[in-house]
């Protein structure tokens, strides 16, 4: 398994855990973000404490269903966050 702990508070949506994702590898949000908590599964949410983060980890390392559920949310974010849907929605917006 690809593994990305993402400790960060200062990022907004949490890009970099999504771009992980959507090369297939799993991230573990490690903060109480409002906006991770909005936007991404709590599946891979978890506190910033090293046990829990290491909890998470070997939850999701034992668990094969949500193994593929977690990476089948890569097409998900691919489809909204491709630079051709990006683009549309911008446009979209004049």
């Amino acid at each position: 398994h690809k593994w990305m702990v993402y400790p960060s508070s200062f990022e907004g949506i949490g890009l970099p855990p999504i771009e992980f994702m959507v090369t297939g590898g799993i991230a573990v949000l490690t903060n109480d973000n409002p906006t991770f908590i909005e936007f991404h599964p709590e599946e891979i949410l978890t506190s910033s404490n090293p046990w829990d983060i290491m909890n998470k980890i070997l939850e999701i390392d034992r668990n094969k269903e949500l193994q593929k559920y977690i990476h089948s949310l890569s097409s998900k974010y691919y489809a909204l966050l491709n630079k051709e849907s990006i683009a549309t929605n911008i446009i979209n917006l004049l």
